[in-house]
């Protein structure tokens, strides 16, 4: 029984032992070598005598070392992080590097510390046990290794080293990251400092947005998060996505000291982080509508992709003339009644506006320059550009003979030089023609309203495209008809479509229409309306979005 008793003790002291101090560090045991403790304190991962011993400092071995430098040659390079168990009282703590210059004969410390950039704080500002810190190493810094400092007891029970990251993480624990400048831990906990953080990311950063998906699951869609930066207020509608990203570039006024002011109970973690340049920037609608024109990478336009749907392409023109010159030709030979199937020649681009914004599938841009190739039509150089940005996006596929298949994806495009209102109805419209090439559900969903629609009203809205200036639609395409009988029912809230078709039943146009015109009058364009309502109802479901609204992000001005 003894023996037993024994056996049992050893074990125990055993499990103790390997589960005190400092745990394996999670990429730093990859390499297969632990830290190398310094100072005897620093063995047991543990500040226990604050007042005469508040330091403890780790060498990085060699492999260390190297993994840091070949981190560091990459774009998204290195930091490192602890995790701490603090008293939570108003004792101080810090967090850095240590160089060369810091040991003298070996391993002893060169104290005091010189100044340096590092992370501090009051372990009170955490309002947590536990927590992490975390700090960018500069590229051309070779660091030998970290010290910590607490003016109370505490103890480190983990660390790593990953790729940059600035900003905080809530939830699990509290994690706070600084760029190469290091920071001081804010008591606001949901204020997040990036004013300094394209210092450490130059070559491209996006802020993540992460949600928490225990409290989101029992979200609505009415719920938001509302967070400010630099005279700018940001809402963000729930929709079943677990992070939203923001390129920086976004931001009118650059990035400053973000503070979410509603929905913090949602937010798991706001970080910056290296962004990979792309041809097209992801980006909500909601962003893109009112996207800094002086951030764009082009001076005639910028190129996006909608982050909900990341195969549609969506072009933002300066102008209308620069939109026509890309896509007017395409227009006229994919939809234009008495033109489709041919292509205009370049006076006639000149002369003649296609539409104010657009929309083409896959099928149709393989199509337009297959045709064109065979044809020998001499195409213009923007058209020349358009052929090249989708092949580079997998939207059109070349074959061996130098003939086009449809890829993935599709295009939608407006111009600046529309009005903010009209460009508003324009992006609602032209998405939604997105959403239809790409999903099928959707398709079958129109599908069905669109054939029991009232025969009526659906003759109304094929004379007025056909006879609409500007429009011109062919009436026998029936894909086509679909297509914008359900955008014409969601580019406005459903509450202001049958006030819309009214409207519109007074014009010039459809004054051959005498019965068509009266039905919609005396019926106050009801049956619009109830397809309106249909449609919004199945987009918010699935999507969060809603008729008139193509976006889940909101950005207003504070001014």
């Amino acid at each position: 029984m003894l023996k037993k008793n024994y056996f049992f003790i050893l074990i125990c002291i055993f499990i103790a032992y390997t589960f005190s101090g400092c745990t394996k560090a999670k990429l730093l045991t990859a390499a297969g070598e632990k830290l190398e403790p310094v100072t005897e304190q620093s063995e047991k991962c543990a500040v226990e005598d604050p007042r005469n011993e508040p330091y403890l400092f780790y060498k990085f071995t060699d492999k260390q070392k190297e993994l840091i430098k070949d981190m560091q040659c990459e774009k998204s390079g290195a930091s490192f992080g602890i995790k701490i168990s603090g008293p939570g009282d108003e004792s101080r703590f810090s967090f850095g590097f240590l160089y060369k210059e810091d040991f003298k004969s070996g391993s002893k410390i060169v104290t005091p510390l010189s100044s340096r950039c590092q992370v501090r704080g009051k372990y009170s500002d955490v309002k947590a046990d536990k927590f992490s810190l975390q700090l960018c190493i500069k590229r051309t810094d070779e660091p030998e290794g970290f010290y910590f400092y607490s003016a109370g007891k505490a103890a480190l029970l983990d660390c790593w080293i990953e790729p940059y990251k600035i900003g905080t993480e809530f939830l699990p624990e509290p994690l706070f990251s600084y760029g190469i400048d290091g920071g001081t831990v804010s008591s606001e906990i949901y204020s997040v400092d990036f004013s300094r953080a394209e210092k450490t990311l130059p070559e491209g950063m996006k802020i993540i947005l992460t949600l928490n998906t225990k409290e989101t699951a029992a979200a609505k869609n009415e719920d938001r998060i509302v967070f400010e930066n630099r005279g700018e207020v940001f809402t963000v509608r729930l929709s079943g996505k677990d992070s939203f990203d923001f390129d920086s570039r976004c931001f009118k006024n650059g990035t400053g000291v973000f503070k979410f002011t509603g929905g913090n109970k949602f937010v798991k973690s706001f970080t910056a982080v290296w962004c990979k340049e792309d041809e097209a920037i992801a980006a909500d609608i909601g962003m893109i509508l009112d996207w800094p024109e002086k951030n764009w990478r082009q001076k005639d336009y910028e190129l996006f992709r909608w982050s909900i749907f990341p195969d549609v392409l969506f072009f933002d023109f300066k102008d209308y003339q620069i939109q026509d010159s890309f896509l007017t030709r395409l227009a006229y030979f994919v939809e234009k009644t008495g033109y489709k199937g041919t292509f205009v020649d370049d006076d006639f681009i000149l002369n003649n506006h296609g539409y104010n914004a657009h929309d083409y599938k896959a099928r149709d841009l393989a199509n337009f320059f297959t045709q064109a190739l065979r044809h020998s039509v001499q195409l213009n150089e923007n058209e020349l550009l358009l052929r090249s940005i989708l092949i580079r996006n997998g939207i059109i596929v070349t074959l061996p003979d130098g003939t086009f298949e449809e890829g993935r994806g599709c295009i939608i495009s407006i111009s600046r030089e529309s009005s903010p209102s009209l460009r508003n109805q324009l992006v609602a419209h032209e998405c939604w023609h997105g959403i239809y090439f790409m999903d099928s559900g959707f398709r079958d969903y129109v599908k069905s309203l669109y054939g029991s629609f009232n025969p009526d009203s659906l003759s109304f809205l094929k004379s007025y495209w056909a006879t609409a200036k500007g429009l011109g639609y062919d009436l026998n395409d029936d894909y086509l008809m679909k297509n914008e009988f359900m955008a014409y029912h969601l580019q406005l809230s459903p509450q202001t479509t049958g006030a819309y078709f009214v409207t519109r039943s007074y014009w010039s146009n459809m004054r051959s229409f005498p019965d068509l015109q009266r039905y919609v009058q005396q019926t106050k364009g009801k049956d619009f309306e109830m397809v309106a309502y249909s449609l919004s109802d199945y987009v918010y479901e699935r999507w969060g979005l809603y008729g008139g609204r193509t976006f889940l992000v909101f950005r207003e001005s504070l001014e």
